[in-house]
């Protein structure tokens, strides 16, 4: 079953870059950086113009992660505060966006209650954590492989599949989960 999410931008919260364990079980190799599963997908389809990241990294090292994993890099990154709530109102402006209209993509509980305070739609990813721990989220969904780029204009539109009934949500609304 297919649900429907327009926005007029999307910022990702979620991990986008992973590095990948040197042998199985080993630590992670910093220098070994692959692209989350299904995030390659998505940021070839969106103009760069249309979606931001939320991350610990300053504009320079975000890009240079982003090209070590084969990804287009980022136009805009805001590099994360105390304040995340803030950090998604200030990649919003800058994508030229109001916040309500605006989809989050995050992985962990507090990045979710973040988006949602600073007034985005958030969809959770369930890959860093469990799904129960991204209830808050408008939407949770097990990983960026369920989410299609579907239209860019006048607003980008993204299909969901592989989802329960959750109801499908448009900018500026906030739907409730039966």
């Amino acid at each position: 079953m297919l649900r429907t999410i327009e926005c007029e931008a999307a910022v990702f919260g979620c991990r986008t870059v992973e590095a990948h364990p040197t042998n199985k079980g080993g630590a992670p190799d910093p220098d070994l950086l692959l692209p989350a599963p299904g995030i390659d997908h998505l940021l070839r389809l969106l103009p760069p113009e249309r979606w931001a990241v939320v991350s610990p990294y300053d504009q320079r090292s975000a890009c240079d992660r982003f090209g070590l994993a084969d990804l287009p890099e980022p136009g805009i990154v805001v590099q994360t505060t105390d304040d995340r709530a803030t950090d998604y109102h200030r990649a919003a402006a800058a994508l030229g966006a109001d916040p309500m209209f605006c989809l989050a993509l995050e992985d962990h509980a507090d990045g979710v209650a973040s988006a949602l305070q600073a007034g985005l739609k958030v969809i959770g990813v369930a890959t860093s954590c469990d799904a129960a721990d991204l209830a808050a989220a408008d939407m949770v969904i097990p990983s960026l492989l369920s989410l299609h780029v579907v239209g860019l204009h006048p607003v980008v539109v993204f299909e969901v599949d592989a989802m329960p009934t959750l109801g499908t949500f448009r900018p500026g609304t906030r739907s409730k989960r039966r």
